[in-house]
């Protein structure tokens, strides 16, 4: 599959990019350096996949709080309950397992919130600015997968740039906010250091619907990238082929 974006997003070639979490969704190609250099990881969506979390503190053990109002331990409890009622005891015993390495990680100065990022209606709901109020880091990496809500961050992620390390995020529905992408960009003047289409949605008149940029304060880039994908990255669904994107 082939895609087009345009120059304005191409990105300029890193040396020390490396990937972190799994070889399907939910991991993304970032700067180690970026990682080594951050004393503070933000990470809005989880789920039940916190290996891009996991990868990150095994090379620099920061304070992290990760956001995700969709799951919580008593979740996989029910889960696993409603498995077992079912008569699906592998299921079970999968969802305990899940339950367990939950525990283990989110603990400490690893805090799962229980909260989605994005509105300011309370609740369960928060602001991006209520995040960065609530913590006194200065160099934070953020991590951004929340289904469309990213656009609801943008303008807070450029006011808060000068405390923001780099910014991994997952944009939807791009070809209806190309233009606000690109705006969001330039006005954030961070150094775009790779782009990768999420291959679980189509392409429509060209554009790839999703797309996951990785941008950077401190890290330069070299030679701008030709094509993409990179050798490190891996397909989101791992049953389709990676989309090939070409800039013009």
């Amino acid at each position: 599959m082939k895609a087009r974006l345009p120059a304005t997003l191409q990105p300029a070639a890193c040396q020390d990019l490396i990937r972190l979490g799994g070889k399907g969704d939910g991991g993304y190609l970032v700067s180690r350096s970026d990682v080594v250099r951050s004393d503070f990881l933000l990470s809005f969506g989880v789920n039940c996949d916190w290996r891009f979390e996991s990868d990150f503190v095994n090379i620099n053990d920061v304070p992290l709080d990760a956001y995700d109002a969709s799951t919580n331990a008593k979740l996989f409890m029910k889960k696993a309950v409603k498995a077992l009622l079912d008569f699906k005891p592998k299921l079970a015993l999968g969802l305990l397992w899940k339950l367990r390495a939950f525990r283990l990680f989110f603990r400490g100065q690893r805090r799962h919130v229980a909260k989605y990022v994005g509105l300011p209606i309370g609740g369960i709901h928060c602001t991006l600015d209520d995040v960065f109020s609530r913590i006194t880091a200065s160099n934070v990496f953020v991590k951004m997968d929340i289904e469309g809500s990213e656009y609801r961050c943008l303008d807070s992620i450029v006011r808060n740039r000068t405390r923001i390390s780099s910014v991994v995020i997952e944009f939807h529905e791009v070809d209806l906010h190309l233009d606000r992408i690109v705006s969001f960009v330039n006005d954030l003047k961070f150094n775009l250091l790779h782009i990768h289409a999420n291959n679980w949605s189509p392409i429509s008149e060209g554009t790839p619907l999703v797309v996951e940029l990785t941008l950077s304060k401190n890290s330069v880039g070299g030679a701008k990238v030709v094509s993409l994908p990179s050798a490190l990255d891996a397909p989101n669904n791992p049953s389709a082929p990676d989309i090939e994107i070409a800039f013009a």
